[in-house]
């Protein structure tokens, strides 16, 4: 299976949820893990720090699995500090996406060098905005809440896009070696 196909297996399973009774039985651990043998699949400096914050966010993700949470909504492990732990976990995962964009840029040179910004500063906007939810009235934490929804909805749909015009032209060139085109400060 080739890297873009991995990354896109292990972030459907981490956006989407599917519970039953409250058990999730696509827990995020597992695409978590997926997309770290993708990164474990290319042999660059860049692609062993996105496995690294991937195995993070694995880990992470598992341990959660078996906090339980309070009748307020928060997790007993975290809270009095929910926000600051809910900023670390997305900051991981802004910094796995950058990962996953550098890597790809990497892999596949000539569909474009660039790391769309835009996407990661929604992405950052998105997750820390979120935090700020519990300091509106409720009709307007209601309305906050649908536009950060639809945000995230636009930012995934292009980021799924991307990976799939991208696993496909992989798929298609699996003889071409890996280059590396972008350059990074030592």
């Amino acid at each position: 299976m080739n890297f873009h196909k991995r990354v896109l297996l292990g972030s459907l399973l981490v956006v989407f949820d599917f519970n039953v009774n409250a058990i999730d039985v696509l827990p995020d651990f597992l695409g978590f893990f997926l997309i770290a043998t993708a990164f474990d699949s290319v042999k660059t400096k860049e692609a062993q720090v996105g496995q690294t914050i991937s195995l993070v966010l694995a880990v992470i993700s598992f341990i959660l699995l078996f906090v339980r949470l309070e009748p307020t909504g928060y997790l007993v492990l975290y809270s009095f500090y929910p926000f600051v732990i809910e900023s670390v976990i997305g900051a991981l995962i802004i910094l796995q996406l950058a990962y996953v964009f550098i890597v790809s840029t990497q892999r596949l040179p000539e569909l474009g060098t660039g790391i769309p910004k835009v996407f990661l500063g929604a992405q950052l906007f998105i997750y820390a905005a979120t935090g700020l939810t519990p300091h509106f009235t409720a009709s307007e934490a209601g309305t906050w809440v649908i536009g950060l929804v639809v945000g995230s909805v636009v930012c995934y749909m292009y980021y799924f896009g991307f990976l799939w015009k991208r696993k496909s032209f992989e798929r298609e060139t699996r003889e071409l070696p890996v280059k590396t085109l972008v350059q990074f400060p030592q």
